[in-house]
């Protein structure tokens, strides 16, 4: 990452210059053996793109020091104790997260049909998991709530109103069911993500086959219920199928509208 890059993500990490500064310097300290004077490390961070002064540099230093994070070696320089040290990775591990998070919020944003059609595929395989762990892990309370949604979705297609949001709650129920937390993480994030464009697509195919996908949903429950999962997988790759078919056709179709239109 480039140096601009790194401050720019290190200011939205932190709330202050001052903090941006410890976390720079106790890398800088943990990257070396040797004791490094307060000099060297001053321009090691402004190596990262950080402007800061020499006053600053030496109150920081001392701070770490009483904090038990940096030790003085007579007259050569600072080292990391070991306290430093496992201070320093733990922020390190903390923004390598944070910034993987913010990778995967970025991709999921989808632009236009193609982009959906993709993230729709990652739902998929997420998806074909959480329905196999729901099967085998599902409380009562969390399948008596899968058919409420049920319920609620066929009410919904019958007055005729979009489906999609209480859809979407549903295969968040499933997620949940499964109780594993990184498959509930990443399917509320596409999710979020596939809601927010589909609000923008007045005349998305999807939203007609509300029938369709309702009778989809119950299979994959009473599959849940049964403690059954490999139906339940099987049920739920059918209904991501099915859902990645319409969208299909519909860039297809358009995509031949345009032409006859050229």
């Amino acid at each position: 990452m480039k140096s601009e890059n790194i401050v720019v993500f290190l200011q939205q990490a932190f709330s202050t210059k001052g903090e941006i500064t410890e976390y720079l310097l106790l890398r800088s300290l943990e990257e070396t053996e040797s004791p490094v004077g307060s000099w060297q490390l001053k321009m090691k961070v402004e190596e990262s793109g950080l402007e800061v002064s020499t006053a600053t540099i030496g109150r920081i230093l001392k701070d770490l020091d009483g904090k038990k994070y940096s030790r003085l070696v007579e007259n050569q320089g600072r080292v990391l104790t070991p306290e430093g040290l496992k201070y320093v990775q733990k922020i390190t591990n903390d923004l390598e997260r944070m910034q993987l998070q913010q990778n995967l919020m970025d991709a999921s944003i989808p632009g236009d049909y193609k982009e959906l059609l993709d993230l729709v595929y990652a739902r998929k395989t997420i998806e074909s998991e959480t329905a196999r762990l729901a099967a085998l892990r599902a409380t009562d309370e969390q399948i008596k709530n899968l058919y409420s949604s049920i319920k609620l979705h066929e009410k919904e297609v019958t007055v005729n109103n979009d489906p999609t949001p209480v859809a979407c709650e549903f295969h968040e129920l499933v997620a949940e069911a499964s109780q594993n937390r990184f498959l509930i993480a990443s399917l509320n994030i596409l999710i979020f993500e596939e809601l927010k464009l589909e609000s923008k697509i007045s005349d998305l195919i999807t939203r007609e086959k509300g029938e369709e996908y309702g009778q989809h949903h119950r299979l994959i429950t009473n599959a849940i219920k049964n403690k059954d999962p490999e139906s339940a997988v099987l049920y739920m790759n059918e209904h991501m199928e099915a859902i990645i078919n319409a969208i299909e056709k519909q860039i297809k179709d358009s995509v031949t509208s345009k032409i006859a239109n050229s």
